[in-house]
């Protein structure tokens, strides 16, 4: 393996777990926003954050197979065990109050905004922020499934 493709999978790696890790957080945090302010613009901030970390979902496992670093991207996965129950925590009553009901994120948020109007994409808010919830555990989950370091698929033995 050359120098630039461990630091390609590194990178790749690295920058997915920080992307899942920002989404999940600000996830966690997100009851203790004020909706009066601006909105519901941190529904299409966590939209934001939810796409960029989808896009690197699939490059996170790109580190499974570095010789000698893959123990040490392990510990990347522990703290998600903490992070995205808090996530699903705070996700699911808008999946409750907006994809099953018809209440907008404000409304689930703060109850005294009960008759503010839902814009089209709070039914589907939730339900694409559980998902990338669960890829980010498929990920952390494929970093603890033993892989042959030697092996690739379609390769041949010349350097």
């Amino acid at each position: 393996m050359t120098l630039a493709e461990i630091l390609l999978r590194l990178g790749c790696t690295l920058v997915g777990w920080m992307l899942v890790y920002a989404h999940a957080l600000m996830l966690a945090v997100i009851s203790r926003l004020d909706c009066t302010a601006q909105g519901p613009r941190f529904g299409r901030d966590a939209l934001l954050f939810a796409g960029l970390a989808a896009l690197f979902l699939p490059l996170i496992p790109m580190g499974r197979k570095l010789p000698g670093l893959t123990s040490i991207l392990r510990a990347f996965t522990v703290p998600l065990a903490l992070a995205v129950p808090l996530a699903v925590r705070e996700v699911w009553p808008f999946a409750v109050g907006s994809t099953l009901g018809d209440a907008s994120l404000c409304a689930v948020l703060e109850p005294t905004a009960a008759g503010s109007p839902a814009a089209p994409w709070h039914a589907w808010w939730a339900p694409l922020q559980l998902a990338v919830l669960a890829g980010a555990v498929v990920a952390a989950v494929s970093f603890w499934r033993p892989v042959a370091l030697g092996s690739g698929a379609g390769r041949s033995g010349s350097p």
